[in-house]
């Protein structure tokens, strides 16, 4: 073998084989990410925006003061149980839900491995389920297996396998949510629609992270109760630590339907699947009807603990018609700015977070159901769609000895549609059947004004499933149309926490 082929050689199997690291395991319920993302903030590798949070088995026992380790274990199972009970004031009626399931991470080699999880759910809702029966739908999940009144069983499976080519370079595959952002809530992508199928491209380059995911996607028809039919999303982010206090990244997403308005088949559209193409650009030159967001977001540290953040995104917009402050129905783009810093309790682990949230209305919604940025009546970026205005206070804190108190409040102002009109917060309704054209503004239509507030005190029981024991107070006043309510609830029990 020549000089120049073993060089070759050598250099190849540095680059299969030199990323290889530490088994990790992620973090998607907010209640933990804080603890994790404060210890690795300053690591211009991490990459804050792409969630969830990627922590390695040694860090996750030490934050969750985990006593037996299962470090040496490749392939780990753990049971999921949840048990919760509560009331419900304003309805007057008890509420409780029931879980049983698994999790389990592993590898199935030195550079592939897996995380998976499935969960079967009973649940008694204190009022009438807000979903028709002839959806054959829960919000949030899927299909129920079972519903009468206001109970329902139901479950779901999460979860991807993986493999590591290289440092740099990891593929994934699987059903499951994801979060991009730095706030609370999500202009790009959050996890509060149903799972999804999903293929995955990430490359972790220096201070450059990037990420193409294609999402495979059966969604409800409005006007044809249960009847499910393809959609597709492309969605790329690229995340650059620009220094230690800059973080810039920009995202693009384009929904397209499976099967076009002549009823051509489309499917899985190879155009949108190259990982280096501008969606924008690509979907101009195919004259193509399908639905492009731009996002753009940032980071600016004040100091090692502490940071300011922002999300914009850009649905439609005319620059005249925004300078014209007219209200046109056209101008299609939501907003956040926030502050979050760590470590206020000098001897406990804590996070205080202030954001403020705002989205035009018809923002997301598009020409026909099926390309708007929604999945099974859930918008798959914030949870409260378009037509909003919002501010959120957030703080939790680790005490001594596994205890932990969380506290989130929140003032929401949105507009809903009277009868069939069109105000621009229904997503799943076609954005240019509008009401009007001009003089269009957030929380236009019935205008609600709610200001609710949670708080959560748990002890971490086992730490190595995170199951926890938890009571929760959460308290809802809200005005509408002239009249005023107050919902005050209560829940206590347990749970594992996995996902929000």
């Amino acid at each position: 073998m020549s000089m120049f082929r073993k060089i070759f050689v050598l250099l190849f199997s540095i680059f299969l084989f030199a990323g290889l690291q530490a088994q990790t395991i992620s973090i998607h319920h907010s209640q933990l990410q804080f603890l994790f993302e404060d210890s690795i903030l300053q690591n211009t590798a991490y990459h804050s925006v792409i969630k969830p949070v990627e922590v390695n088995w040694q860090n996750f026992e030490k934050d969750l003061n985990v006593t037996k380790s299962f470090q040496s274990t490749n392939n780990k199972i753990f049971p999921v149980f949840d048990a919760i009970a509560g009331y419900d004031h304003e309805n007057k009626s008890g509420f409780h839900s029931l879980d049983a399931g698994f999790y389990a991470v592993g590898r199935f080699s030195k550079n592939t491995g897996y995380e998976i999880s499935a969960v079967l759910k009973e649940q008694l809702f204190s009022s009438e389920r807000s979903c028709p029966d002839s959806l054959d739908l829960i919000y949030g999940y899927n299909r129920p297996f079972w519903q009468q009144g206001k109970q329902t069983v139901y479950g779901w499976a999460r979860g991807f396998a993986w493999w590591k080519p290289n440092r740099w370079l990891t593929l994934k595959f699987g059903n499951d949510k994801h979060f991009i952002g730095d706030g609370y809530r999500s202009f790009v992508l959050s996890e509060n629609a149903a799972a999804y199928p999903f293929i995955e491209t990430d490359l972790h380059i220096w201070r450059i992270q990037y990420m193409h995911q294609t999402m495979i996607l059966r969604d409800l028809v409005p006007g044809m109760g249960s009847h499910r039919a393809n959609k597709y999303v492309a969605q790329h982010t690229l995340s650059y630590n620009i220094t230690k206090w800059l973080n810039i990244n920009i995202n693009e997403m384009v929904i397209w339907r499976g099967t076009d308005s002549a009823k051509h088949y489309r499917g899985l559209d190879i155009a949108y699947l190259n990982p280096f193409l501008f969606y924008r650009p690509t979907e101009f030159n195919m004259g193509s009807p399908d639905n492009v967001l731009l996002g753009i977001g940032g980071k600016l540290f004040m100091s090692k603990k502490s940071y300011l953040y922002g999300q914009l995104i850009l649905d439609e917009f005319r620059l005249k018609e925004i300078k014209a402050n007219t209200g046109w129905w056209g101008n299609k783009y939501g907003l956040q700015s926030g502050f979050k810093t760590f470590g206020l309790l000098k001897n406990y682990p804590s996070m205080l977070q202030i954001e403020f949230d705002q989205c035009r209305p018809f923002t997301y919604s598009h020409t026909y159901s099926l390309e708007n940025y929604g999945y099974l009546y859930m918008p798959l970026a914030h949870p409260q769609g378009s037509n909003f205005r919002e501010g959120n206070f957030i703080f939790r804190v680790s005490l001594s000895k596994n205890w932990f108190v969380h506290f989130i409040g929140n003032y929401l102002i949105y507009g809903t549609d009277p009868d069939s009109s069109n105000y621009g917060s229904d997503i799943y309704k076609q954005a240019f059947k509008f009401t009007n054209t001009y003089g269009n503004y957030i929380g236009q239509g019935i205008k609600t004004t709610q200001i609710s507030a949670s708080v959560i005190v748990s002890k971490m029981i086992i730490p190595q499933w995170r199951f926890q024991a938890f009571g929760q107070i959460n308290m809802v006043i809200r005005e509408r149309e002239g009249l005023k309510s107050f919902i005050p609830a209560v829940q206590l029990g347990f749970n594992t926490l996995l996902y929000d």
